[in-house]
């Protein structure tokens, strides 16, 4: 390889700057003749984040990868609409637990974009074994990981205009972080969850399109203060499925929710104002949007003027939740 009410206006004065500082650029070519093209992302990325921030610039092309990129405070991962990070179909079954195709790296990190590329999980060219691990389903091979810690949020994380498809696991996975906006990104047959927040306080998800394969199009679970809008949530009905249950998905599923399916831990945050309007949900699979049981602690999710299409629109399994309208005004942290 060669050398953007209070909550609405605070997520739009927040991301209508560019977090990411002036300073230095790097710009990548893949190396044709290698399957570890990460190596030289990876070093170009820690150099400019030793730098106090910057850009790493990757060019048209094909970036085969048999380890993780990671991600840094203050570095702006760029690319060309026709760079594509493809994991090589040689690697070993490395993206397990809290390591991504994309991986964030630090303590208390901040100021972290990644925009205008592609990242290809390359699922059919791997064995179907590499979907599972550590007793969980479908919880390897996510393709971008972000996840600070419970006492050390991460804080503005923007994932823009991104293309990513045929992976194992999540297409967007974001933990414990403030201040999240993930726009007009294209995610497909991704056999988890398209997007999938964890305790994210102030989310903005707007304008992307999710095909959805097993588990959800998007998934929220214990975040507060999060807006979905103008969304298209549909299902993935391509070949490269490699087993996974076509229309096994939900449009949306919104919850509490500590363990899963053996994994995850405890949250601390509980579910509370979070609204969804504009969005179009079309042969969205189980459910057009989920309202989980475990939400008996949860407040103002609010949803309205969404376009469902051959769907059951709402389902909450017979529980009542808090604070939940489809007819009311805007709750009040708009």
């Amino acid at each position: 390889m060669k050398p953007s009410a209070c909550f609405f206006f605070f997520i739009l004065l927040l991301f209508s700057i560019n977090v990411v500082e002036a300073g230095s650029v790097i710009t990548l070519s893949p190396d044709d003749g290698s399957q570890s093209n990460q190596r030289a992302i990876n070093e170009a990325i820690e150099t400019v984040s030793n730098a106090g921030g910057g850009t790493v610039h990757l060019n048209s092309g094909i970036y085969f990868v048999d380890g993780p990129v990671y991600v840094r405070t203050n570095v702006l991962l760029d690319g060309n609409p026709k760079a594509i990070i493809r994991v090589s179909k040689t690697s070993s079954q490395w993206f397990t637990g809290k390591i991504g195709i994309l991986t964030f790296k630090g303590y208390r990190g901040r100021n972290i974009i990644i925009q205008n590329f592609q990242i290809d999980g390359n699922l059919d060219q791997l064995p179907r074994s590499f979907a599972d691990s550590d007793g969980g389903d479908h919880n390897c091979e996510r393709a971008i990981y972000i996840q600070g810690s419970t006492d050390a949020f991460l804080s503005n994380v923007e994932i823009v205009n991104m293309k990513i498809y045929d992976c194992y696991s999540d297409g967007i996975h974001v933990q414990f972080a403030n201040n999240v906006l993930c726009s007009d990104n294209f995610v497909s047959n991704c056999q988890h969850s398209g997007i999938f927040f964890v305790s994210v306080i102030n989310g903005l998800i707007e304008g992307n399109e999710v095909a959805g394969i097993t588990s959800d199009c998007l998934r929220y679970d214990n975040c507060v203060d999060n807006i979905f809008r103008y969304n298209i949530f549909c299902s993935y009905t391509g070949d490269n499925n490699k087993g996974a249950h076509k229309g096994g998905q939900n449009g949306v599923q919104i919850a509490d929710q500590g363990y899963s399916h053996g994994g995850g831990s405890d949250k601390p945050t509980t579910t509370q104002n979070i609204e969804g309007y504009g969005n179009t949900f079309a042969n969205t699979g189980l459910r057009e949007v989920w309202i989980d049981p475990t939400l008996k602690s949860s407040k103002n999710v609010y949803l309205h003027d969404n376009k469902f299409v051959e769907g059951k629109e709402i389902e909450t399994d017979g529980f009542s939740v808090e604070g939940i309208s489809f007819t009311n005004s805007p709750t009040k942290y708009l």
